[in-house]
């Protein structure tokens, strides 16, 4: 997991992966966890990988 910072000059063109701040790594963490287990849920198979 990145942290996806945008180029303002650029009018986000271009970008940079950082590293995630201390203070969402939580909340990214929690994020990612809801999709990947909604993405599970989308088919069966995906769901018996998840498990």
């Amino acid at each position: 997991m990145k942290a996806i910072v945008w180029d303002m000059e650029t009018q986000g063109m271009k970008f940079e992966l950082k590293e995630i701040p201390a203070e969402l790594a939580e909340q990214a963490a929690e994020a990612h966890s809801f999709m990947v287990e909604s993405a599970a849920e989308a088919t069966e198979e995906l769901m018996n990988k998840y498990f």
